[in-house]
Order: C-alpha cells, then structure tokens, then sequence
C-alpha cells in the first residue's frame, strides 16, 4: 500500500513540475520572462527570510552558550584569584600583627638586655577571665622550662601572665598569677612598699587579684601600680602586675589590703611571651 501511494505521489509530483516547466517556458516565450521572475522571488523570498531567520537564531543560540561558557571560565578564574588574594591577605596581616607583637617587646629587651625570649600563642583554655590554666604552643622543643615566666603585652606595656606550670614537647601549660594559691612578690611603684599579690578564688572569677599583707601605715592609693619585687624564684624584678583599683583594710588584723586589677587582659589574652633567661635581681 505504501509502495502505492509513493507512486502516486511521485506522478503528482512529476506532472506539477512538467507543468511548471511548460509554464515558465511559454512564458519566457511570449516575453513576460520579468514576471515569471519576479513571481518566482516573491514565491522564494518567504523561504528565503524564513531560513536566514533561523540561521541567525541558531547562531544567535550558539553565539550565547558560547559566551557563557567563556562567561563561567572567567568566573573561576576570578573566583581562584581571589582566593589566592584573600589567602596573600591574610598571610600579611598574620606577618603584620606577628611584627608588631614583637616590636612591643623590643623596648622591655633594650632596658633588660639580659632577657631572652620566647614567643608563643594560646591554643586552648583562654575563654574568660577565671582560667586554671591554659595551653601554648611551645615546649621542650622550644627551650621552654618547668617555672618559666610568661608575659603579654598590650596598652599597659609587659605585663605578668603567669608560670609555666607543665611542658610537653611541642605544648606547654600556664598557671595565672591570679589563681588561687599562686602569688607574686610585688612592690608599690609610688611608694616602694612590698607586699605579696595573690591569687584569690571569688576575685579570680571577676579577673582580679589581691595585694596583701600591708601595714595600716602603710600609703596605697587607688591608680598605684604595682611591679613584681623579684622575690620568688619565679619572676625577675621589675615586671608589671596591675593597677590598685580599690583599698580595704581589717581592723582586728590591723592591716589593710587592696584590690589589683591585672595588666593582662585574659579576656582578650592571644599571644604571649616565655621568658627563658632573665638575670636575678631584687627590689
């Protein structure tokens, strides 16, 4: 049936296009070859606008995926770049902030020239001002030792952090000053008045430490500022401890005592420094 129907077909086909032939050439014949022309392009031209019209399209369509493609590439050039940028940035600011940490020791090693440090970073146990200890990350490998002051600084100056409580290799521990137990051989820098800072369990969770035993004659003030003495065996003379920030006294001890607000700020507590030579010396 099929094989029917295209025979059909094909005989339509031949005669319309016999016809057409004998048209155009009777045509051409009698002279109105213009006309057959210009039929012909009117008959063509709708084909004609419509395949260009489809060929810009799919032009059109190629052109765009090629260009978001190139678009992406682009993209995840930039985008690594970047990331490159931002890994360069942050690389600098490290070198930077690491620069300027050493540069606020540079002034306590021209005056005590027989200071030899260490520098190090807190690496675990430094949330809140009440800490029993906490790690840094430096150890025997390091030279650190067993009783090893450590100090930080910030817009006080050098001040008091604590000991060197227990070394690992790579890691080592760090008591404050301001735990309980702990105490620090300290001297009124106004006066010159000695006493002992100590730590102190109710006034360690506020960050605080305690200056004692003075005489009721003895003059204190609150904004003193209070310096280690070297008395100890553990931190050399001459160190920042805190500020006096209120006076109390105890009439049956007769004495009187104060309240120290410490030079380290263990909110805020990052870097530190060991110091692992220091010459002895006493106020």
């Amino acid at each position: 049936m099929s094989g029917i129907f295209k025979n059909k077909f094909f005989i339509i086909f031949l005669i319309v296009a016999c016809f057409l032939t004998l048209l155009t050439m009777g045509l051409n014949l009698a002279g109105y070859g213009n006309l057959v022309s210009d039929i012909a392009n009117i008959i063509i031209r709708p084909f004609q606008m419509f395949g260009n019209m489809i060929q810009n399209s799919v032009s059109g369509f190629i052109g765009y995926f090629t260009m978001f493609n190139e678009l992406v590439d682009e993209n995840a050039i930039l985008r690594e770049r970047v990331q490159e940028l931002e890994a360069e940035g942050s690389a600098i600011r490290e070198i930077k902030e690491q620069n300027e940490f050493l540069l606020r020791f540079f002034g306590l090693k021209q005056e005590r020239p027989d200071f030899r440090f260490q520098d190090a970073s807190i690496i675990a146990g430094s949330a809140g001002n009440y800490i029993l200890e906490f790690t840094i990350n430096r150890g025997s490998f390091h030279g650190i030792e067993l009783d090893m002051p450590v100090i930080a600084s910030n817009a006080n100056g050098e001040s008091i952090v604590g000991f060197v409580s227990n070394v690992g290799a790579m890691t080592s521990r760090v008591s404050p000053f301001i735990r309980p137990a702990n105490s620090v051989g300290a001297y009124i820098k106004r006066t010159g008045d000695t006493g002992i800072v100590e730590g102190d369990f109710e006034l360690g969770r506020a960050g605080l430490s305690r200056f004692d035993p003075l005489s009721r004659d003895t003059d204190i003030q609150v904004g003193d500022r209070i310096y280690s003495s070297g008395y100890g065996m553990i931190y050399p003379q001459g160190l920042f401890i805190g500020t006096v920030i209120e006076v109390d006294s105890n009439p049956l001890m007769q004495a009187q005592y104060a309240y120290i607000q410490p030079g380290a700020d263990f909110n805020q507590l990052r870097d530190v420094m060991v110091i692992l030579e220091f010459n002895w010396d006493f106020y």
